[in-house]
């Protein structure tokens, strides 16, 4: 086990570091843009599902089965418009204490 783990070390410390260019200096002018936050859940969302989705981040109320559809296919329409191409898989809703999570991935799509 433990060549394993030096060998693994040995590999990591040969790799050459790669320069990665921001882009842009100021890392505020891009921090969040691929978050859909309030001002996307307005424009994806029906009026009915944004404001149930902000009362139950506001008040931790659940949303029903169909407004978390509308912003499933709200999700999905944002993410396609960004050049999304690959399948969006709805992982998993829970609730917290002060709202919702809404986990998803993107995999590639090879078919």
């Amino acid at each position: 086990m433990a060549v394993i783990r030096f060998n693994a070390l040995k590999e990591v410390f040969s790799r050459k570091p790669i320069c990665v260019e921001p882009p842009n200096p100021l890392t505020s002018a891009y921090f969040g843009v691929n978050v859909f936050d309030r001002s996307k859940m307005e424009k994806y969302l029906t009026s009915e599902a944004f404001e149930q989705v902000m009362e139950a981040v506001e008040k931790g109320t659940s949303i029903d089965r169909k407004i978390a559809d509308q912003v499933a296919s709200g999700m999905k329409a944002w993410a396609i418009e960004m050049g999304a191409t690959t399948k969006i898989n709805i992982i998993k809703t829970r609730k917290m204490r002060s709202g919702f999570i809404l986990s998803f991935c993107m995999e590639n799509s090879s078919d």
